[in-house]
């Protein structure tokens, strides 16, 4: 492959990258604002993402006739509710009032929830780089939990809370990463399969949002917000943010490799601290550099080598080996 289209090919990525840096960081900033003004409803905030996912992908799915991963109905409830959850969960860990650059890196424990639940239920075989890529990136957890227990927990009297909630919601965005990665990975249909996860997703998942909002109360809670020019256009902001996250994600991962979509999260992690000191003129200890290297040794390790696909490895093995037995089987009857 000639210089320039590998140095096209990198270019291309790392934009990509950076946008998805931009887009989490826009979520970041839209709830905190929310939060600001009184009117962040955590269902009622994320129910329009599943709306606005459903709306799009699943009448392009049917218009371009696109092939099926033929999964039964209750594996998209169950993917709906458990996408749904770990927004819920993350949104609520920023309503009580806590600092979202802490949040960020909370949320990293993602990556070793989902390798312990890939060994289990996805046949996948990690070597030493993953488990200490984990190890520095559970260390980067620690020392945040540590920061937040300090003094500079006057400012934030609920960060503890908040941190708690995060990691809860971090279970189940590694929930969701493992079955939509099931889902996609159940045949070969290309961007096809990536299309129709996120539109059944999302319309379960809205169906769910619904039934939740009527069970915890939220109906109220939305009548009493002051919906202001302002308070709409943050959600607004938040919605539409998130829907390009969910889709951008979704090439993204299609067209590079996953150390560079790691590194993006990364970077995000560093504009959110930076926005909370200039634009909330918020205060991010000292330990949180520490944790956030922690984390960037941890994922960088992680990433060096892909983990192993027993089913795939298995698969590859068996295409190879077929011609040399067919060949050897005629070769015996000659």
């Amino acid at each position: 492959m000639p210089i320039s289209d590998v140095l096209r090919r990198q270019i291309t990525n790392f934009t990509y990258g950076q946008v998805i840096s931009i887009l989490l960081v826009c979520t970041n900033i839209f709830t905190n604002k929310l939060q600001r003004n009184d009117a962040l409803v955590v269902t009622f905030s994320t129910t329009f993402l599943y709306v606005f996912l459903a709306l799009v992908c699943i009448p392009y799915y049917y218009i371009k006739r696109c092939k099926s991963v033929d999964l039964p109905w209750w594996f998209w409830l169950l993917f709906g509710l458990i996408d749904v959850e770990a927004n819920y969960w993350s949104v609520a860990a920023y309503k009580v009032n806590a600092n979202y650059a802490i949040l960020g890196l909370i949320l990293h424990l993602t990556i070793p929830i989902v390798t312990v639940l890939s060994y289990f239920f996805m046949g996948k075989r990690y070597n030493w780089f993953h488990f200490v890529g984990c190890f520095f990136a559970i260390g980067g957890v620690c020392v945040i939990f540590g920061a937040s227990t300090g003094d500079y927990s006057d400012e934030y009297p609920n960060q503890m809370k908040g941190n708690l909630k995060a990691v809860l919601a971090a279970c189940f965005y590694a929930l969701s990463n493992l079955l939509q990665e099931f889902a996609v990975k159940r045949k070969d249909t290309g961007l096809d399969a990536n299309i129709e996860c996120l539109g059944k997703m999302g319309f379960t998942g809205t169906i769910v949002s619904v039934i939740q909002m009527a069970c915890i109360g939220e109906y109220g809670r939305v009548r009493d917000v002051s919906w202001t020019g302002a308070n709409v256009g943050w959600n607004v902001g938040y919605v539409l943010t998130m829907f390009a996250f969910y889709l951008t994600v979704s090439v993204f991962l299609r067209v590079t490799e996953s150390l560079l979509f790691n590194i993006s999260l990364l970077t995000s992690d560093l504009y959110s601290a930076l926005s909370v000191m200039w634009i909330f003129d918020g205060v991010v200890p000292h330990l949180y550099w520490l944790a956030w290297a922690l984390e960037c040794v941890g994922i960088t390790i992680y990433s060096v080598y892909e983990p192993v696909d027993l089913k795939k490895h298995t698969e590859e093995s068996v295409a190879i080996e077929t011609p040399a037995d067919d060949a050897k089987e005629v070769y015996q009857k000659a």
